[in-house]
């Protein structure tokens, strides 16, 4: 995952922390007071950072005393298992398969009081886990127990699965790579997940070189980074 994440926690009042923040605000202020409680974070292609965000936006929520979970749907690559529950047991995947209780399975995070629910040790399935009442049922009980689900998912164009996820989800953020990620690949990925009829309340922009963003125009919020720093403990 990105070099963000350890100090997103050591530095709370850095403009990254904020950044992340704003991403919490516009979840909570989309819709009605309390209804995407259940996020699926998502790209249109890999790396693009869609991991870290879950992590950050999961660290912040849970700083901020919200009861929050990140759910590691991105179960064939797992990063988020590796880097935060790599000695855990077994995870969610594996009692979807039979073994066990997914709510023994979450794992807290050392640096948070955020929940951490791990894929498990059970290898990449040809079973449609996401489709299954057992996935519904793992959701609702998240649900009803946090303040805030974060769903870290598959890149929406490599894998069809994150469509599924995504219609479970309450709401859906698309990860884009400043500077890389093209925007007829971005309008691509929103056209796929809203085939699933998923909610999308943003897109965010990843690894913004703000001295180059402020080149680009002064209605940019790069070309004010400056003024704004004095708010920042960077």
């Amino acid at each position: 995952m990105g070099s963000r994440v350890a100090p997103l926690v050591k530095k709370p009042l850095s403009g990254f922390a904020e950044s992340i923040r704003s991403i919490r605000s516009t979840i909570s202020l989309s819709g009605e007071p309390g209804k995407n409680k259940v996020v699926a974070i998502t790209s249109a292609v890999p790396g693009e950072g869609k991991t870290t965000t879950s992590v950050c936006l999961g660290r912040i929520s849970a700083m901020a005393g919200s009861r929050t979970l990140v759910i590691d749907c991105d179960i064939r690559r797992r990063r988020l298992s590796n880097a935060l529950a790599g000695r855990a047991g077994n995870g969610w995947l594996d009692s979807l398969l039979g073994a066990g209780d997914f709510k023994t399975a979450v794992h807290k995070d050392n640096k948070t009081d955020l929940d951490i629910l791990p894929a498990g040790k059970s290898r990449t399935t040809t079973k449609d886990v996401f489709g299954t009442k057992a996935f519904v049922e793992l959701i609702a009980w998240a649900k009803q127990e946090y303040d805030l689900v974060v769903l870290d998912c598959p890149p929406v164009l490599a894998v069809a699965e994150t469509m599924i996820i995504s219609s479970r989800a309450d709401a859906v953020i698309v990860n884009a790579l400043w500077g890389e990620t093209r925007a007829p690949v971005v309008r691509n990925a929103i056209a796929t997940l809203g085939k699933a009829r998923a909610n999308i309340i943003g897109v965010v922009l990843t690894s913004v070189n703000l001295k180059k963003q402020s080149r680009y125009g002064d209605a940019s919020y790069g070309a004010y980074y400056q003024a704004y720093r004095k708010y920042y403990a960077e």
